[in-house]
């Protein structure tokens, strides 16, 4: 869910101000809410000085990524590097972060490849690429339209390499990323986009569109015919 209540904003506004009992607690109750647009408000979290509080803010998110459908992920990608630090403040965050970058989590990784910072960008979708997960495809397919040329490049050579048709399924799943591209203006993705439904057309992927006309997704359903 993307709305959100007085009562969600008020308890985000506290977030942090009391103990460490009751912060822990408040973030396990907004992950248990499905609600993903409190995500943003919660990636600070996820830096703070208490272990017990950076954990449960790092689950939380995991739980609301859980239930953020895919179609959603471009509302987040807006708004997760809404915050900037000073520019004093900002070079400390890039160091660390990119210090950091190889031990952190799936989670973390995943909004790392949202982060203000193309430096860190970047780097998120390197260890993203060499990790090779299938949750990635998503950040990748975001990435795809990044405004750094690099960027951009590095997740369309990762994903051209995955037009085949055993990741047929993961395609199926995040086509209406794909169908995006159609409206962004920072590359020409019209081979891109017709290699991927080339691909979905193809005899041995047949059965990802009988799956994909029952799916919950309209946009999905519509697609798959």
């Amino acid at each position: 869910m993307r709305q959100l209540s007085s009562e969600l904003k008020e308890e985000l506004n506290q977030l942090g101000t009391g103990t460490v009992q009751e912060t822990v607690q408040q973030l396990r109750q907004i992950g248990q809410s499905g609600v993903y647009a409190a995500i943003p408000v919660m990636l600070r979290m996820m830096d703070h000085e208490c272990a017990d509080i950076r954990r449960a803010a790092e689950q939380a998110v995991t739980r609301l990524l859980a239930v953020c459908p895919v179609s959603e992920l471009v509302w987040l990608n807006e708004h997760v590097r809404e915050w900037r630090p000073s520019p004093v403040d900002g070079k400390r965050v890039v160091e660390r972060e990119m210090h950091t970058l190889d031990q952190a989590s799936p989670t973390r990784l995943s909004m790392l490849t949202m982060h203000w910072s193309g430096y860190i960008r970047e780097a998120a979708v390197k260890r993203m690429i060499r990790d090779d997960e299938a949750d990635s495809f998503a950040y990748l397919l975001l990435r795809l339209n990044d405004w750094v040329p690099e960027i951009r490049n590095l997740a369309r050579a990762a994903l051209e390499l995955k037009l085949m048709p055993e990741y047929a399924k993961l395609w199926m799943e995040h086509i209406m990323l794909v169908e995006r591209l159609r409206i962004c203006g920072r590359d020409s993705f019209e081979s891109f986009i017709e290699s991927v439904h080339h691909l979905l057309r193809q005899k041995e992927c047949r059965y990802v569109l009988h799956t994909a006309r029952v799916s919950p997704e309209p946009g999905i359903r519509r697609l798959a015919f």
